[in-house]
């Protein structure tokens, strides 16, 4: 369920639907009653049967621990009073059905678990969980013993059930502490600014923080009891004693402190400190009160009533994992990493080593998915490694203590029978961290250096470069240490990182640090430094220091959570020939693969001609485009989306002879921009409203929504323009000695003029406090003056939905700043219509960036440089035959488009049909639009034009010539 109800209202559901299915179905049960009468009181549910035991179910708020000893006594006098054989507590997230046989200890009795969290109250079953419940009544009644669950079942959800109830009660605490108490509200207001929940309101940092502190405690107590129940044999202890038990001598008043103690102890006796030790973090002195500490006794007792430790192993690691919902990750400050891709980059970076031990390092360890990947690796490897040595090799880092505490968790427990003596994670900011830092612990004070590595993995935060905390320098400031003649060309010299950079970069650049010569990285990244400006920057410095082996994209149908991510996996290599003769990899992947099949498919080495660009190699499952790095290189800093996701017979076009950028044959600029079209844009009717003289109105066009055609003849939209009135004004009136004299002298005229209405317009505008605003008259004065207003031949939308086009401006109307502004310079009677092919619809897609909802967005500089076939090299009659299909298509003739594709495709010398080329463009748009909503969208149809005949369209590869490639390609 999205939203639990309120108690009464899951009350009167779950009687409803229970009193229903078995009138309906043909059951052993009677009857169901609510709030059943008795000497102790009243059982919120009643089912009566005849033929197999009787049920009473006692239904609580979801704020409520259904396993609260007083809630279990309260359904068991219940029963016990009313001669039922069985009773059950819940809420709307759990039901536990409970055996009793006498057991003293209300902790022992055994229960029957199931997940409530997801069931849809308005099926008749509810998800089936009614059948299931009456079922096991039954199976109670027949064996005598509740039906066979796995023991993990039953503690997963004994503590979703702890964390769901008392979550919110950490939040009230938390938020009635906030600013009462000094020291807790500094150390919530850095909690939050650490973790980049800044833009959250405060109601749901509270929460935030109660649900990562509710998961902490049920972790840490789980975890210790698994461990207790194997002290001091198999694991030893300093005394040679047990662990003492966390519920002997307990108190309710003093749990939280009772429980202080005992992980001291595990930490004395044995150690683990990483998963115990808060230090002075937000958690270390977070508020309690009766209610917490009840429920924290009684998940104390149903955990030692547990034999935890004989839960399989590797189930016990996956437990921490399955804890929290991958719903809820994201809301935890958690993306969640598939296991399986995980595994396919350990297994590709971690390689075999017959002498050592591979040490790997995870600077971004988040719960510890890479972790323990890397642990199942590095144990794959090197068979004879312990426990102790393969941890010892491991270094994982993460700024929030939340999630490297899961990461500690999962670590230790790969092997709980073995003392983990130390483990290797620091709750830090990886960019405080440097290979010199003496930061791994050893027998005396000094330590040793964190070092050199031979592999490095992670899922970087997605953190934007606006939001890095605590500054950008702090991200930045290590780019200054790499070696070399200018030990600042990354950080300020002539390949300086864009400061646009969002955090990710830094962490591949920090990370590379790290690597000896010949390290591996592989990363989860996003697809934005293959598609934008800053990624420029970030592509030459892997050019200069790794070799790019791979860079590894998905469709919707392989993995739809990596639709807008990448696997960049590179090698850090100091030789500069071996760097140029690797060749880069672009492998998009159509249907899903196993970890193995993954790993190889990137790690395999292929080669390209001598005499080639790049070379294609297509199958079923994927499809990789090889490009010599010495190329990439070459052409420096560019987009290599296409490389990925561009149709195959499209991806050659880029680098062909007959393609050039717009800007050899247009000048293109950003529309008007008046950081207030609220004011600066009238419509025709609040034109006539303030009765503005048109004198100071420019015909204007706002968005795409405006334009129905190919070319705008008409409008109801204007621009304020006081441009030639305001140098008007200043040619009469020199030497005016500030902006605001300047603003007075020309509203003096306006008076004199007669322009009285306009003027009115001016000073409602002032008294809406425009010119306080952030308008583009900054840069002009007055503050009502836009300056001088492009008016450009031809219209070029800055956002894309459905309809890409571009539009043929002959009224003459100024565009806002949603428009980019085209003016033809050289082969005007063709650019406008090749502008309008199907061609360059295509070239949009594959050099656009795809923003939210599914739009397609290009800047100006984008624009500048989307390849188009060339005019110039193309045969009289064939420009011909476009402007005369352009010209036809705009009279609306529906076979014109057609002619005109047909045209470039022969230009082009494209083997395919203006029917195929127009399909392949849907199908991309399609892809985008509705990707995200409908996870098949059309795909296969573009992965059917790999099947064409690419050898042929691939561009041959002159060194002496450097024609060969697309004349200003290192521009993009």
């Amino acid at each position: 369920m999205s939203e639990s109800p309120p108690e009464a209202e899951f009350h009167s559901i779950f009687f409803t639907r229970l009193r229903d299915y078995i009138h309906r179905e043909d059951s052993p049960f009677n009857s169901v009653r609510i709030e059943e009468n008795n000497d102790r009181g009243r059982a919120d549910i009643f089912v009566d049967s005849d033929l197999t035991g009787s049920l009473v179910i006692e239904i609580k708020k979801d704020s409520v621990y259904p396993l609260n000893s007083d809630v279990i006594k309260q359904a068991r006098d219940y029963a016990d009073a009313t001669g039922v054989d069985y009773f059950a507590t819940c809420n709307s997230n759990d039901f536990f059905l409970f055996h009793y046989s006498g057991q003293i200890e209300i902790a022992e009795i055994p229960y029957y678990y199931l997940n409530m969290r997801d069931v849809d109250l308005y099926d008749q079953s509810l998800n089936d969980r009614i059948p299931t419940i009456l079922n096991a009544v039954q199976y109670l009644t027949n064996r005598g013993e509740l039906p066979k669950q796995g023991e993990r079942d039953r503690v997963v959800g004994l503590l979703r059930s702890f964390h769901t109830s008392i979550w919110p009660t950490f939040q009230a605490l938390a938020r009635e502490k906030y600013g009462t108490d000094p020291t807790f509200t500094d150390k919530f207001d850095e909690w939050v600014l650490e973790n980049d929940y800044s833009s959250l309101d405060k109601s749901e940092q509270f929460a935030l923080a109660a649900k990562q502190y509710a998961y902490l405690i049920s972790n840490k107590i789980l975890f210790y009891e698994v461990v207790r129940e194997q002290t001091p044999d198999p694991v030893e202890t300093e005394s040679g004693f047990a662990l003492d038990s966390l519920v002997d001598g307990i108190s309710e008043s003093g749990v939280d402190r009772h429980i202080e103690q005992q992980f001291q102890e595990i930490q004395d006796e044995i150690d683990y400190e990483p998963v115990f030790d808060e230090d002075s973090s937000l958690f270390a002195d977070y508020p309690h009160n009766a209610k917490t500490r009840k429920a924290i006794v009684d998940l104390l007792g149903s955990i030692e009533a547990k034999k935890i430790s004989q839960i399989d192993e590797d189930l016990l690691g996956e437990l921490y994992e399955e804890l929290i919902p991958e719903s809820e990750r994201r809301d935890l400050g958690q993306f969640y990493t598939h296991p399986d891709i995980a595994e396919a980059i350990c297994n590709w970076a971690i390689e075999p080593d017959s002498e050592d031990i591979p040490r790997v390092l995870d600077p971004a360890s988040g719960s510890g998915t890479f972790t323990v990947e890397a642990y199942h690796r590095i144990q794959q490897v090197n068979p004879t490694a312990t426990h102790q040595e393969i941890v010892d090799n491991i270094v994982a880092v993460d700024i929030n203590r939340f999630p490297l505490h899961l990461t500690a968790l999962n670590l230790s427990s790969r092997n709980i029978q073995k003392k983990t003596r130390e483990l290797h994670t620091f709750n830090d900011s990886f960019f405080t961290l440097s290979p010199q830092d003496k930061r791994i612990p050893r027998s005396d004070d000094d330590g040793d250096e964190l070092g050199n590595f031979d592999a490095a993995v992670a899922n970087p935060p997605y953190i934007r470069q606006e939001n890095l905390y605590p500054n950008k320098e702090h991200f930045r400031s290590h780019l200054k240490d790499f070696a070399g003649n200018n030990s600042k060309l990354y950080y300020s010299g002539r390949k300086s990182l864009s400061k646009k950079s969002d955090a990710y970069i830094y962490f591949i650049t920090h990370a590379i640090q790290f690597l000896r010569d010949g390290g591996r990285l592989g990363f989860i990244v996003p697809t934005k430094w293959l598609i934008t400006k800053y990624g420029e920057s970030f592509q030459e410095f892997l050019y200069d220091q790794t070799k790019i082996h791979a860079v590894v994209g998905f469709s919707d149908r392989a993995f739809t959570a990596l639709v807008d991510t990448v696997l960049l996996f590179v090698e850090r290599c100091e030789d500069e020939q071996e760097r140029q003769e690797s060749v880069v990899d672009f492998i998009r992947v159509k249907e899903q693969l196993s970890p193995e099949d993954l790993s190889s498919i990137a790690g395999y080495q292929r080669s390209v001609p001598d005499d080639k660009l790049f070379d294609i190699e297509v199958s079923d499952e994927y499809r990789t485009v090889s490009v010599p790095q010495r190329h990439l290189e070459e052409q420096g800093g560019q987009k290599l989306g296409y490389y990925l996701y561009g149709p195959s017979p499209f991806i050659p076009l880029v680098n062909s002879k007959k393609m050039v950028e717009l800007e050899e044959f247009a000048e293109v600029s950003f529309g008007n921009k008046t950081g207030n079209n609220g004011f600066f844009l009238l419509d025709e009717q609040e034109v006539s409203q303030w009765d503005i003289d048109e004198r100071f109105l420019k015909p204007a066009i706002r968005s795409i929504r405006d334009m129905e055609s190919l070319t705008l003849t008409e409008t109801d939209q204007y621009l304020l323009d006081f441009s030639e009135y305001v140098k008007g004004v200043e040619a009469q009136r020199s030497g005016l000695r500030s902006n605001s004299n300047l603003a007075e002298e020309v509203k003096k005229q306006l008076r004199e003029d007669g322009y009285n209405s306009t003027l009115r317009y001016l000073e409602h505008g002032e008294d809406e406090g425009v010119p306080e605003g952030r308008t583009v008259s900054e840069q002009n004065t007055p503050w009502f003056n836009l300056g001088e207003l492009l008016v450009p031949e031809v219209l070029h939308p800055v956002f894309y939905n459905e309809r890409v086009f571009t539009v043929d401006n002959i009224g003459g109307f100024a565009p806002t700043n949603a428009i980019q502004c085209i003016d033809v310079t050289r082969y005007e009677d063709v650019i406008q219509y090749i502008l309008n092919s199907t061609v360059y619809k295509i070239m949009l897609e594959l050099w656009g960036r795809h923003e939210g909802g599914g739009a397609l967005q290009l800047l100006t500089y984008e624009v500048s440089s989307v390849p188009v076939p060339n005019p110039e090299l193309m045969s009289d009659s064939q420009r011909e035959r476009i402007k005369d299909a352009g010209q036809r298509m705009v009279r609306g003739e529906t076979d014109a488009r057609a002619e005109l594709d047909r045209v470039i495709l022969e230009f082009l010398e494209l083997d395919m049909s203006p029917e195929e080329l127009q399909a392949a463009h849907r199908g991309m748009m399609s892809q985008r639009i509705e990707g995200a909503a409908n996870e098949n969208v059309m795909i296969k149809d573009i992965d059917d034009f790999d099947d064409y005949n690419l050898d042929s369209l691939i561009p041959d590869y002159d060194p002496d010539n450097d024609d060969s490639m697309n004349t200003n390609l290192s521009d993009f």
